[in-house]
């Protein structure tokens, strides 16, 4: 989880953040908008986290031939 939670966060969490505050400095509200970077954040990390599961395992796949 380590692996791909650190490609993610290279990837689009300052994106993700930068976009929360200005959400927060439009609606005034606080909490919500981290709440759905939140989810995001996890969407993206289990996406990644699964293809590159699937992708090493064709690379052992490989190895074995």
């Amino acid at each position: 989880m380590l692996k791909e939670s650190a490609i993610v966060s290279v990837i689009g969490f300052a994106d993700l953040t930068r976009q929360a505050d200005i959400i927060q400095s439009v609606t005034y509200k606080y909490f919500e908008p981290y709440i759905i970077i939140a989810a995001i954040y996890f969407i993206m990390t289990f996406i990644f986290s699964r293809l590159l599961g699937i992708f090493e395992r064709r690379l052992r796949a490989g190895d074995t031939r």
